[in-house]
């Protein structure tokens, strides 16, 4: 008998998904919950298992094909298998059984770079080349001519990532896509920018920031806070408290516009845009305006950790109502980030530089910031953003030996 396998809600409100990689063929055998298809989706990508036990028949959908959730995407032939699809529960379970994969684009606020988390199917054929090695994996090794027995994996339970193959071979890998030959990454990424960026009216905006007793501050505290917590103190907590404070006192920037209204969000679910070595993602700090500062700082260490070992799970990045960047890190010192999605702005630390400036009615030599605000104008005008700006800088600029850790 032939069952009709739709594609299942791999996540909260995502209507749509793209079928980036089938992990099986026509003809293969495959087992209840074993990795079936890769789809990506504009919040994350998914390793999809199969509901049911059987052979499958025919592919419904195209790789690079994008379906609507709930639409067919194969057949596969149960005939000689006591399960179904008719099965409430394992199709539940079914539908909510995924992780974050690697071999593929991860898409933030401003696009993504390939996030190199790789997973394994649990078909792999044996384990004596190494545990969960991804079908991406294998094919990169092979291609390089690489035994995967003298790679170590720098993953998740020591998996081995495309980054530890190509690291192994010693040389850089520069294979481009052709013109015709688009991922369905890139496609998602093209999409969601335009969408964003037609959809909502950013403006932008930006204030300076006197930073010198941050940095004072920091620089004096750095020592006894790894001692205490075991990572290291950077700028970033303190300006997520400088951000989840004025969000609290500008809350139409905890908002979105929704079908020609605006919806106010009571959570201050924080998102960081962590430009890691595997590529752009944006973990969410759910309730941030809950945390004290030595909460927050450990929250985001373990999410920004998990993003580079490439270990977010699905709720890790979901529902952020605001987005934080620190576009400084990288030596920026103006930026005019694009909007996410369902949200009503993302703001930017900038670079800290020392430079001249008039302090009454002399020269001083102090550290100087740019915070930069690109916000949707349907929610908020200048004023508001201004506003916004200006908790940001006088909480900033608050901060001295005293602040409580």
């Amino acid at each position: 008998m032939l069952e009709i396998i739709n594609l299942p809600q791999v996540g909260e409100s995502i209507v749509e998904g793209t079928i980036a990689k089938w992990l099986k063929h026509p003809g293969d055998t495959i087992k209840q919950y074993e990795p079936l298809v890769e789809v990506v989706t504009d919040k994350v990508t998914m390793e999809v298992p199969s509901p049911i036990e059987g052979t499958i028949s025919k592919f419904l959908a195209e790789e690079g094909e994008t379906v609507a959730v709930g639409s067919p995407i194969l057949e596969i032939d149960v005939q000689n298998s006591s399960t179904s699809t008719n099965d409430d529960s394992n199709d539940s379970k079914a539908s909510r059984t995924g992780f974050l994969v690697d071999n593929i684009t991860q898409v933030g606020p401003t696009g993504g770079t390939p996030f190199n988390n790789e997973t394994t199917p649990s078909h792999a054929p044996s384990e004596t080349i190494h545990p969960r090695i991804s079908p991406a994996v294998r094919k990169l090794a092979e291609e390089l001519s690489i035994n995967l027995e003298q790679v170590k994996g720098t993953g998740i339970n020591g998996r081995i990532t495309k980054n530890d193959v190509l690291d192994f071979n010693k040389s850089p890998f520069n294979a481009a896509p052709s013109a015709n030959n688009t991922s369905p990454i890139r496609k998602i990424i093209a999409n969601n920018i335009i969408k964003s960026y037609s959809q909502i009216p950013h403006a932008w905006t930006m204030i300076e920031v006197d930073a010198t007793d941050l940095v004072i501050t920091r620089n004096q505290s750095k020592n006894h806070f790894l001692e205490q917590t075991g990572f290291n103190l950077t700028f970033m907590p303190f300006f997520m408290m400088a951000v989840i404070t004025a969000l609290k006192n500008n809350m139409t920037f905890n908002a979105e516009w929704e079908n020609n209204d605006i919806k106010q969000h009571h959570d201050v679910n924080l998102g960081i845009a962590v430009a890691s070595s595997l590529g752009l993602v944006v973990p969410v700090i759910h309730k941030s305006d809950t945390l004290n500062f030595t909460q927050l700082a450990t929250q985001a260490n373990s999410l920004i950790t998990k993003a580079n070992s490439g270990s977010l799970e699905l709720n890790e990045v979901q529902n952020g109502t605001f987005t934080v960047n620190n576009t400084g890190a990288l030596g920026s010192v103006l930026s005019k980030p694009i909007i996410n999605q369902n949200q009503s702005g993302i703001i930017t630390m900038e670079s800290i530089s020392r430079k001249p400036c008039v302090v009454g009615d002399g020269i001083s030599i102090r550290s100087i910031m740019n915070v930069c605000l690109s916000f949707d104008h349907r929610l908020n005008d200048g004023y508001e953003a201004s506003n916004l700006l200006k908790t940001v800088k006088d909480y900033l600029e608050s901060i001295s030996s005293t602040f409580n850790l």
